[in-house]
């Protein structure tokens, strides 16, 4: 067994040991490994991961069901997981709920009022819970804004913010990127020490990850959805817990 592979081992070793409650999985859309903020590593474990797509839906699809794309069916924002699939809502037995935190700093596109991921897991709007209303044994899965365009603290449209920056350099884009991933980091160090002020920060594992990366002008584009590259498929997942060690850094790579 190489190196790596014993590093997965040890990490699922460790995971299964976990006497836990509740879990808590925050998912920053459009975070890139390399652009996860400093902050995070120092949390937990930190282990960098193979996106399953590069596009949300199918991303949130493998990331409750633990399947492939082939499996779980979903391909589009219009797909649904298919009925036969259990989702880790099905398999929990207590309370569950998902949050939509996306538009937290910008405007919906086209002017949404539901995040279409909802419809892709099955969920409905109604069940969104909090951190400070759910019972434990609990689990939550959170859709943040990650660093989703528009990037910074722009609170438009992502439409409407590269069409004003336009040809602007790739370090502004790069500069605006990084603020949203602050911010988003800001939002999630909010879910954590509100877990640690209703005192179940002993009893939840809680799991930062991104669906899929994002492109700050390599290979002359913006953006995610194509093509197949490291910036968009490696990702980060953090995994937080009292016995788990803090600043650790895997060399294992995981998968959605």
């Amino acid at each position: 067994m190489n190196e790596t592979n014993a590093d997965a081992v040890s990490l699922t070793n460790e995971l299964s040991d976990l006497d836990v409650s509740n879990v808590y999985l925050y998912v920053g859309d459009a975070v890139r490994y390399d652009y996860a903020p400093d902050p995070l590593f120092d949390l937990g474990c930190t282990v960098k991961t193979i996106a399953s797509s590069t596009h949300s839906p199918t991303s949130f699809a493998s990331l409750s069901t633990g399947n492939y794309p082939p499996s779980h069916g979903v391909e589009t924002f219009t797909d649904q997981i298919h009925p036969d699939v259990p989702q880790l809502f099905d398999l929990f037995e207590g309370d569950t709920g998902f949050i939509n935190s996306i538009f937290a700093y910008a405007t919906p596109e086209h002017g949404e009022t539901q995040d279409p991921i909802f419809s892709v897991l099955d969920r409905e709007p109604s069940e969104q819970v909090s951190l400070n209303q759910a019972n434990t044994p609990f689990l939550v899965m959170e859709r943040g804004p990650g660093g989703h365009a528009p990037y910074g603290e722009y609170d438009g449209s992502a439409s409407d913010y590269f069409r004003q920056r336009g040809s602007a350099p790739q370090s502004r884009y790069r500069d605006d990127y990084r603020r949203s991933i602050d911010l988003d980091f800001e939002l999630f160090r909010k879910r954590y020490e509100t877990l640690k002020e209703r005192g179940l920060f002993q009893d939840t594992l809680v799991i930062y990850a991104s669906d899929h990366g994002e492109l700050l002008g390599e290979h002359g584009l913006l953006g995610h959805n194509a093509p197949m590259c490291p910036e968009l498929v490696y990702v980060p997942s953090t995994f937080i817990h009292p016995h788990i060690s803090e600043g650790n850094v895997r060399k294992a790579a995981i998968h959605h």
